[in-house]
């Protein structure tokens, strides 16, 4: 249970934001704000700055590719799903065909879109290899542009007074077990980022080429994604516009379709942009069309465009926040950062000045509520951190008591009965955790062990012991999903 406590705290006290240095920070920096404060996102569909793209960049002697849809991007957040990673043809997987290897240039005029991320999770990002796709983000980082993955979600976009949050992840290709696998890794990524933002992202790369309708694997999918706290779901990867529609009145964008690819049929040369506007109370999508330019891949706005009817009925309403008044939310100076690296959180209590919690290590939960033998509210922390225990790198629970100045370690580091994969806190007049364990054993470790099982601990003022309660357990089990 040792080690040192992994939460630092920071204070501003003339202003509600405490961030990374001594010094307060007047705003983050990014997009301004539209009218009202309101934030802009556009997410747009699949890019390729490959084959026939890469001769067309070279032939027009690097012209930016969204010159024509300059004027509509303007002032927003843009975000796009980037086909293939930086290198050569030579470092191409053999079982990769195609192939879409990136020059260094043709990546950075990503940014005169211009592009605050774009998303690495789909069935090309691999294509040479995981080495390729580390340059990758780390070429996108420098260009300024945050590259987005499953790995280091959710990732957060915060402008003014609004915190939105994306998770983006691949479902092509998986079936079975593997799918199971994906929906549990994205219920933790979905449940942190309801708790920082006041408005979370689904984007995933689905569905099946050149197939113009939604699959019931993508409707279920995208009727899960909303259950599980996403307030929009856009999709790519059939490389064909798909006409959006609602899930309890929250906007899916089943495919937004080509942004900028070679493909040859005319329904690959059309797209969809999720022009979305949030405040912190509401939000609102419409669906704007583009079009490849005649004779060139680089898309335009559609000389017509329409409003969207299919998404008239969506009308989301703000998720409920704590009734005891206390709020989490992420402080970032640069305006966009990643859960799964090093960043700042406010803690928000009432009569309190604002707590600014350091996280230095990637976050997987983080939650408030009351243990029975205490009565006062905790934060409990779910944590990656390596532990001598297993020799593996893991998610570790954390709880701290909230003091006035700042955070207590209470207890630390231990990975409960079995290997953890994912643990939340169930409350009701007390809040209890339960545990999403791997099917193997700390002295026979196996990660690919199967099946999964649940857990369910009390708190006893000490750390975590089983609770023998059979109700709360098969709450936990039916939380995960599990098989009775």
């Amino acid at each position: 249970m040792g080690g040192p406590v992994h939460i630092e705290l920071r204070f501003c006290p003339r202003s509600r934001i405490a961030l990374l240095s001594a010094a307060c920070w007047a705003a983050a920096t990014g997009p301004a704000l539209g009218a009202g404060g309101a934030v802009r996102v556009v997410l747009g569909g699949d890019i390729l700055l490959s084959r026939q793209v890469a001769r067309e960049i070279e032939f027009r002697g690097g012209e930016d590719p969204w010159a024509g849809l300059g004027a509509f991007l303007k002032g927003a957040d843009v975000v796009g799903n980037l086909e293939g990673a930086v290198g050569s043809k030579r470092e191409c997987l053999p079982e990769a065909e195609p192939c879409f290897p990136i020059q260094p240039a043709h990546l950075r005029l990503l940014k005169s879109a211009p592009f605050t991320a774009v998303s690495l999770e789909n069935n090309h990002s691999a294509d040479l290899g995981p080495g390729a796709r580390g340059r990758t983000q780390e070429l996108l980082r420098e260009a300024g542009i945050e590259p987005l993955s499953l790995e280091d979600s959710p990732t957060f976009i915060r402008r003014g007074d609004v915190t939105l949050a994306i998770v983006p992840f691949s479902a092509e290709g998986l079936r079975g077990d593997p799918y199971a696998l994906l929906r549990h890794t994205l219920r933790q990524r979905l449940r942190l980022a309801r708790g920082l933002a006041d408005w979370v992202i689904a984007y995933v790369h689905w569905g099946n080429e050149l197939q113009d309708w939604p699959g019931p694997k993508e409707q279920e999918l995208a009727a899960w994604l909303v259950a599980n706290g996403a307030d929009l779901v856009a999709g790519h990867h059939p490389h064909v516009a798909i006409e959006p529609g609602c899930v309890a009145s929250r906007p899916v964008f089943y495919s937004l379709g080509n942004l900028l690819f070679d493909q040859k049929y005319p329904q690959t040369r059309a797209g969809l942009l999720a022009d979305c506007s949030f405040t912190a109370a509401s939000f609102s999508c419409r669906a704007a069309r583009t079009a490849a330019r005649t004779g060139s891949f680089y898309p335009v706005l559609a000389e017509k465009d329409r409003q969207t009817e299919s998404l008239s009925s969506c009308r989301p309403e703000r998720p409920s926040k704590s009734e005891s008044g206390q709020q989490l939310q992420v402080a970032i100076p640069a305006g966009v950062h990643s859960a799964g690296r090093a960043m700042e959180f406010e803690m928000h209590s009432p009569g309190k000045r604002p707590i600014s919690i350091t996280a230095n290590a990637p976050l997987r939960a983080l939650e408030w509520g009351k243990f029975a033998q205490n009565g006062e509210t905790s934060l409990f922390a779910l944590e990656e951190r390596y532990s001598d225990i297993d020799g593996a790198v893991a998610p570790r629970p954390y709880v701290y008591k909230i003091a006035d100045r700042g955070l207590r370690a209470l207890w630390r580091g231990s990975a409960l009965a079995w290997p953890l994969l994912d643990a939340t806190l169930l409350c009701g007049k007390e809040c209890r955790l339960c545990a999403l364990h791997r099917g193997d054993s700390f002295a026979v470790p196996r990660a690919d062990a199967r099946p999964l099982r649940s857990m369910a601990y009390r708190w006893d003022g000490f750390g975590f012991a089983a609770a023998d309660d059979k109700p709360l357990s098969e709450e936990c089990r039916r939380y995960f999903e599990l098989e009775p």
